[in-house]
């Protein structure tokens, strides 16, 4: 199955919308994933239906708390759990970082896309281990989940 997804992410071409991405790969990733990529949309369908940006900051977090305590009975989980714990750490810093401007601190206003950076520079780092299929995919969930989350 890692040869067919690594097939299918060379040839993806551009980046679509995360429910795009999602339904793209969905057939290519290892069966065991797919409870979790239900969860995953649950939350989704929660964050959109949000009407201000204070909810979707606390389902951000609750989504993250209940994904990273989901069990997980897959190939490469214990970088899919550290991806979860890199996505809780910059959910948390940013939420610090909107929490100071609020209360009228100067703040880096790069801080979060400094954040996603590293997170996909970490996930890059594992394009020639046994995990790069898994890695290239959460790249592509992450910069997809951005610009979507850019357009709320």
């Amino acid at each position: 199955m890692k040869a067919a997804l690594w097939t299918k992410l060379k040839v993806a071409g551009s980046l679509r919308s995360l429910d795009d991405e999602m339904n793209y790969f969905t057939l290519w990733l290892p069966p065991a994933i797919h409870p979790l990529l239900k969860k995953i949309n649950q939350w989704r369908g929660l964050y959109r239906e949000a009407r201000s940006v204070s909810e979707r900051i606390e389902i951000e977090q609750l989504a993250i708390q209940d994904l990273s305590n989901y069990p997980l009975n897959i190939p490469d989980h214990a970088l899919v759990r550290e991806f979860l714990q890199r996505i809780d750490t910059l959910l948390t810093m940013s939420l610090k970082t909107r929490q100071a401007a609020l209360e009228g601190e100067a703040i880096d206003e790069s801080l979060e896309a400094q954040l996603i950076n590293e997170l996909l520079n970490w996930l890059a780092s594992h394009r020639h281990s046994a995990q790069k299929e898994s890695a290239a995919w959460l790249s592509r969930m992450i910069l997809a989940w951005k610009k979507e989350r850019a357009g709320f």
